[in-house]
């Protein structure tokens, strides 16, 4: 059977926090600039857990910088899959939208080895967190979330905030994020289909 996502990240430990837009963006919808109004953010999880409490502090950021209320709304359940599917059939106007063991050593456990530093030099396990939105998000939104979300992930604030939960800010571009993800799912495929029942 094939699937689009083969595992489910949600099950790995969070050590990293990436942002990008849709990867698919293709028109600018607003006359208007964004946000005019409110964004409502899909949390894949329920309300309390890091990834909530993450998804929350980087949303009150782009709130903040943007003067706009940004509201959560939790959909757990299936291990994230009820959320992420929300949030990818959401409308492309950006009022809707889908709120990473590593090969070096983390600074959450920095005395700590590596696998690889231990004889297995290509073991790699990670669990991340990104912030997503649906096809044909408009390039100008992408643009502005992840400028804020980067800036924010670099100050002691934001790295405190993600440290507090056991995760490492990381940031970049959509493309980078879109790289990190095709790599994961060739890597963790084979793995998902030997477990998975006949």
């Amino acid at each position: 059977m094939d699937r689009k996502w083969p595992f489910d990240a949600s099950v790995l430990m969070a050590v990293a926090f990436a942002v990008c837009g849709s990867l698919t963006a293709t028109a600018a919808f607003a006359a208007e600039p964004w946000p005019a109004r409110s964004v409502r953010v899909i949390v894949p999880h329920p309300a309390g857990g890091s990834v909530d409490a993450v998804a929350r502090i980087v949303i009150r950021k782009l709130a903040d910088v943007l003067g706009k209320p940004f509201i959560v709304e939790n959909r757990g359940g299936a291990n994230g899959n009820i959320g992420a599917a929300a949030a990818a059939s959401a409308p492309s106007d950006g009022y809707k939208a889908l709120a990473v063991a590593t090969l070096n050593r983390t600074a959450i456990l920095p005395e700590a080895a590596t696998l690889a530093e231990r004889g297995m030099p290509k073991f790699e396990a990670v669990g991340w967190t990104a912030l997503l939105g649906p096809a044909g998000l408009a390039p100008e939104t992408i643009g502005t979330i992840t400028r804020i979300v980067n800036e924010f992930l670099v100050t002691d604030e934001g790295k405190s905030a993600l440290l507090n939960f056991g995760m490492e800010p990381l940031g970049g571009t959509p493309e980078d994020l879109a790289g990190f993800m095709a790599s994961e799912l060739t890597k963790w495929r084979p793995v998902a289909e030997k477990l998975t029942p006949e």
